[in-house]
């Protein structure tokens, strides 16, 4: 049989990766026809969000600003996490592209899977070369190796941080460029990189960046200095220009975030407690973690029972061949380390139990913002470990008479991991619950210009979920059309919900803007603000709408809606008395009292 060249090697890895994705996920839900896509739950609705605003939007500068997102401030596509990458060629396209390949080009969300495990196992192929496993079996086990590692496939429930691809890439590149590279390559293979991965994630690109920090550092501990220099800083002027140009900058960054490091962490126990694993099918056992809910979920870090296996069984023979590698690559060492340390937490946790809290220095407070599910983390560890551990494996075995060894650990692997693909096919098979009459909504959004929340969707008291619900599906609605929409559900939060209250409720009314109001969130007195402004209000399924069209006529099932104002205009209200401060708030668009109980400014004083 004529050997396989290396090009035939890493097609076959994609044709692998790529069979075992469409098989996962279904060709409906590749293609973007399957219900899913109708109205997809979670993370996936805003992510598609976010692209349909971009592609509807017009042309602006810089590349990525959507101006229809929370408007009228806008928003960057990537603080979306709906793929610039794929995005910014799409749109120029999506004019000349024929009927058949429509949803396709809007909407990536469903054949980026296709690309992120073809690629995955393409990289981790090349991993298992540059490791020194070269055969063609070492390589192609390296492939089905790659995308059976749980923490990629579960990933799924974020398409673009799924890309791990990158991941297993930028430790190729590390390897590459230790091992004596020329600063041209390592220079033009880092800028690839890193324009790449700068489109795509910036999680992983914080990840990819530790990575190539230990590359450079390892060629200045052989001082290589000036190669160093120049390798650190083409890539870095790369980054920097598709910032500028994409406008991959601002508050977003320098104030953005949220809540959730300390807690979105990798649980200690979390790399030998499977779920949804084949050769543990005990799905209920009490540890648990629910993939969608526990907030420890987000660095789960399972070896699967393959690279458990591979963990224990290449210690014990290989210690020292292992602490030489350690040592050889120190800085690389170093760099899983400290991301590791990051992805623990000062909230250290073992079985879902908090061993210990240390306080948060002042200097990470930016960055447990910026990277609050600080889980994620783990993956370079567990990437360079295990398929450095498989490579050594094959290595060590390759003339023994246990030579089948390695492959018996992938199939392993891979048998354990089929319980998630039937999961994760599972959940993809459903869309999100609908709550709101979209035959009633639909027309009704797609009649205006844009939409105005109260509350803002990160606002809302997470005591009434209902409201989150109906939010997510009008936005949902408005992207069909590119609607601008004045809040929406991002990566970068940076709304002040006092202030937006207030100016929400004293901002001019706008002609063929529709405003919806969600009670208890929002008082309904707020309608009064719209009805004084020209935009008479109704009611739908406890949803409050006004809008200037509604002067014309109401929407089939909305009902005329006036709030119930108990105070009479020029009525004298006395609340408590001169020792005790007025308890009583009249509502939005009041100001407070002055000293003879009169009030003055605000619509509802006129």
């Amino acid at each position: 049989m004529r050997k396989l060249t290396d090009r035939q090697t890493t097609l076959i890895a994609f044709l692998i990766g790529a069979v075992v994705a469409v098989c996962v996920y279904t060709p409906g839900y590749v293609l973007g026809t399957s219900y899913w896509w109708s109205y997809p739950p979670r993370d996936f609705n805003s992510h598609l969000i976010g692209y349909r605003m971009y592609m509807l939007d017009a042309w602006r500068f810089p590349l990525f600003f959507t101006a229809t997102m929370d408007e009228p401030r806008g928003l960057n596509l990537l603080y979306m996490d709906a793929l610039p990458i794929v995005a910014l060629p799409a749109k120029v396209i999506a004019p000349i592209v024929p009927s058949f390949l429509k949803t396709v080009v809007w909407n990536p969300f469903g054949w980026w899977p296709v690309v992120s495990y073809g690629l995955q196992a393409v990289f981790g192929s090349r991993l298992m070369r540059e490791l020194g496993a070269t055969s063609v079996v070492a390589r192609l086990a390296g492939a089905v190796f790659a995308i059976a590692t749980p923490v990629f496939v579960f990933r799924f429930l974020h398409t673009a941080l799924a890309s791990h691809f990158l991941l297993l890439w930028a430790i190729v590149l590390y390897l590459t460029t230790v091992r004596g590279a020329t600063w041209r390559r390592a220079a033009l293979g880092w800028s690839i990189h890193f324009a790449v991965v700068a489109l795509i994630h910036p999680y992983i690109f914080a990840m990819c960046a530790g990575i190539f920090a230990a590359a450079l550092g390892t060629w200045a501990l052989a001082k290589r200095f000036r190669d160093a220099a120049l390798v650190g800083g083409i890539p870095v002027v790369v980054v920097l220009v598709i910032s500028a140009v994409g406008g991959f900058f601002g508050k977003e960054v320098a104030k953005g975030g949220l809540w959730g490091y300390g807690y979105k962490t990798t649980d200690l126990f979390s790399f030998v407690t499977p779920q949804w694993a084949t050769l543990f099918p005990f799905t209920n056992h009490p540890l648990r973690m629910d993939m969608v809910k526990t907030e420890a979920a987000e660095g789960y870090a399972y070896l699967g029972m393959g690279g458990i296996v591979l963990f224990v069984l290449m210690f014990v023979l290989e210690p020292k061949t292992i602490g030489r590698a350690i040592k050889n690559h120190k800085l690389l060492f170093v760099a899983c380390m400290l991301m590791a340390w990051f992805a623990v937490s000062h909230r250290v946790s073992f079985a879902g139990k908090v061993l210990f809290e240390m306080p948060l220095p002042g200097f990470m407070d930016w960055p447990a913002r910026q990277f609050r599910s600080c889980g994620r983390f783990i993956w370079p560890a567990v990437y360079c470990s295990s398929f450095y551990l498989l490579a050594l494996a094959f290595r060590r075995f390759e003339r023994h008479r246990f030579f089948y060894v390695p492959l018996f650990i992938v199939g392993i692997q891979f048998v354990d991991i089929l319980a998630a693909y039937v999961y994760v096919n599972g959940y993809t098979g459903w869309g999100q619950p609908r709550y709101l009459r979209w035959d009633v909504v639909r027309p009704v959004v797609h009649a205006h210009r844009g939409v105005t929340f109260g509350p803002a969707v990160d606002c809302i008291d997470w005591t009434q979920p209902m409201i989150f619900l109906k939010h997510m599906e009008i936005e949902f609605l408005a992207s069909e059309k590119g609607i601008g929409i004045s809040n929406m559900k991002g990566s970068r939060p940076l709304i002040d919900c006092a202030r937006d209250n207030s100016h929400r409720a004293l901002d001019e009314v706008k002609p063929n803007q529709l405003y919806l109001i969600f009670p208890p969130d929002v008082p309904p007195s707020e309608s009064a603000h719209y009805e004084l402004g020209g935009a008479p209000c109704t009611k739908h399924q406890n949803m409050i709408a006004c809008s200037s069209r509604f002067k014309e006529t109401t929407p089939p099932e909305f009902t005329p809606f006036k709030a119930d104002i108990d105070y009479e205009l020029d009525s004298i209200i006395k609340l408590g008395d001169a020792s005790e401060p007025d308890k009583r708030f009249l509502g939005v668009g009041w100001s407070w009292p002055e000293g003879t109980h009169r009030w003055a400014t605000g619509d509802a004083s006129i």
